[in-house]
């Protein structure tokens, strides 16, 4: 054969594979988005969770779409600064849409930054008030706020025929925006306000809390502080006799409560967000996520399992509708245009202001079961 003729076989072959690698480039998908959990530090239970769910997520993205997104993760330890500091550092690396902060008061510390410097947020598990307000359309989440959170817990104490209420709440961003939202909540109820008790994260003893809080004789107590402080006050309240009801919030469905606490937790009663335990999703999740993980799902493993595919779904749209050329404000418009998406923790949807729209609320109540305590739903 010509050799001149064979090298231009060459040559030709040559260009189209460099062709088709350039074309196959070019259909890959190069999103990054961020992730600012904390991963380390008293709270990294919590970011490992949620990480999980989130990871699950995108290998459910790669098996059903056969596409490859990618999360930065930033460990925020849980501090304000840290998160903000993470946060620019994403956005210095190209990251312009987040699937987590982990935590109301980190994020509400990040929103000006977030807003000034056109980054859009999106969380699973935040849940004060008026975080969408502060976000200026930037933040979208997931999870109900605890207003509706506590407007449950009340709901469920009026049906127990409780008439005296006691609230303890620890001194920090969360657990006031909990004690605010109560107390509005609470003056619209038929139930009495006997007491608001504070403590400090971390406090270790709580002998003069809980002899306070039964000198007020409450038929119930909403306990808005961390699980490892929880267990902690439920074994004085236990030594102490306390007689009043408790009810929690779903951060009460983390393990460190229970490693304290033990059988004492039993009776302790929980509003978490209903997550849709009979939908396909769910179901195909919870399997996935025992047989990687070796201990079933929280809330926070949902929440953030669907969080990256709301997230991603919406990109996509956001795609379809404004070419690959979308901006933040095609997203937030896709978002605020009557959308829902069915997933693991089910039904969700926004309203015109880009608020999720709440689903209803579980009654959980721990219990011992099989010897072990268990958190179980209420018939």
């Amino acid at each position: 054969m010509n050799k001149k003729y064979l090298f231009g076989i060459i040559i030709v072959l040559l260009v189209g594979v460099i062709a088709v690698s350039v074309f196959n480039r070019k259909k890959e998908n190069n999103l990054v988005v961020g992730s600012l959990l904390p991963l380390s530090g008293q709270y990294g239970a919590y970011g490992t969770m949620a990480q999980r769910g989130q990871l699950l997520a995108l290998d459910e993205i790669k098996s059903k779409y056969n596409d490859s997104i990618k999360i930065a993760f930033f460990d925020t330890e849980y501090l304000k600064d840290v998160a903000l500091s993470r946060l620019m550092e994403a956005k210095n690396n190209n990251v312009k849409y987040f699937v987590e902060i982990f935590g109301s008061d980190q994020v509400e510390h990040c929103l000006d930054y977030a807003y000034n410097n056109n980054l859009f947020v999106f969380s699973g598990v935040d849940t004060k008030p008026d975080l969408v307000e502060k976000g200026k359309g930037n933040f979208a989440c997931i999870m109900p706020s605890d207003a509706d959170a506590t407007r449950e817990i009340f709901l469920w104490m009026e049906e127990q025929n409780m008439k005296n209420v006691a609230i303890l709440y620890v001194n920090d961003d969360w657990g006031e925006g909990l004690l605010s939202s109560a107390l509005y909540n609470l003056s619209n109820s038929s139930l009495n306000l006997v007491g608001q008790f504070d403590i400090n994260r971390n406090q270790q003893s709580f002998t003069s809390t809980v002899s306070k809080i039964k000198e007020k004789n409450p038929d119930a107590l909403c306990v808005f502080i961390y699980p490892d402080d929880g267990g902690r006050f439920i074994k004085e309240a236990s030594r102490q006799n306390l007689k009043a009801e408790l009810y929690a919030t779903e951060n009460f469905t983390g393990n460190d409560m229970i490693k304290t606490a033990q059988s004492l937790a039993e009776g302790v009663k929980l509003i978490i967000p209903a997550t849709s335990g009979n939908n396909p999703v769910n179901k195909q999740l919870v399997e996935k996520y025992m047989e990687k993980y070796k201990e079933e799902p929280t809330i926070f493993a949902l929440k953030g399992y669907d969080a990256v595919l709301v997230l991603y779904d919406v990109l996509q749209k956001a795609k379809n509708i404004a070419s690959e050329d979308y901006t933040i404000d095609d997203v937030k418009n896709v978002i605020r245009d009557n959308y829902h998406f069915y997933g693991a923790t089910g039904d969700i949807g926004f309203n015109e202001k880009g608020e999720f729209i709440p689903t209803k609320y579980e009654r959980m109540v721990y219990t011992i079961k099989d010897k072990e305590i268990q958190l179980v739903p209420v018939k």
